[in-house]
């Protein structure tokens, strides 16, 4: 196999590479796999928000209403009995 001069060659490589051409370009596409996976996602989106803004319980008040409580079922408190008060009067 015949040895190249790769340092001489300078930019002949560069040279062969062909300019921008006008015609067609690359442009981005977009899978229809993934068109379709965002369209259901968005779908699902608008129909769970209008399902939370639609639904509106009509039994249950808004505010909850005080429960009226009967006495209470415990015995009154007993009052404390304080001796050293009365041993320090007594002294």
């Amino acid at each position: 196999m015949a040895q190249k001069d790769y340092v001489s060659r300078g930019n002949v490589a560069k040279a062969r590479h062909k300019p921008f051409s006008r015609t067609k370009r690359g442009s981005t596409k977009v899978s229809k796999t993934l068109l379709a996976l965002s369209a259901a996602l968005l779908v699902i989106f608008i129909g769970g928000f209008y399902f939370i803004m639609h639904k509106k319980p009509n039994s249950l008040p808004l505010l909850p209403t005080p429960n009226n409580r009967p006495g209470n079922s415990l015995p009154p408190k007993p009052e404390e009995r304080w001796r050293y008060i009365k041993e320090l009067e007594n002294r």
